[in-house]
């Protein structure tokens, strides 16, 4: 499981937290930001991980949502509802 967290370097602040992983066979990207709804939100993508690239089906890939709250899209916000969305994500994949 390998985690990247980036912030905008120009026009205000917007940061995201990425993990691609493998489950049971099935590569996943797991994505945390902030939303124009005024949500953090973290959600994952199932596609294909050809070891340089992480690609899924635009309308065909299997997506979930792990977790969400409304707050400031910090850096700590992010980051917490990105913890959240792993743990919810493993919960989902033991079961």
């Amino acid at each position: 499981m390998k985690t990247t967290f980036s912030k905008a370097l120009r026009g205000g602040y917007q940061a995201e937290s990425m993990t691609e992983t493998d489950a049971n066979g099935q590569a996943w990207q797991i994505t945390t930001m902030k939303r124009s709804n005024g949500l953090v939100s973290c959600s994952a993508i199932q596609g294909d991980d050809n070891g340089d690239m992480f690609s899924y089906e635009m309308f065909g890939a299997k997506r979930l949502e792990l977790a969400k709250e409304k707050t400031n899209g910090t850096e700590a916000a992010i980051k917490r509802v990105h913890a959240a969305g792993i743990l919810e994500f493993e919960r989902i994949q033991r079961h």
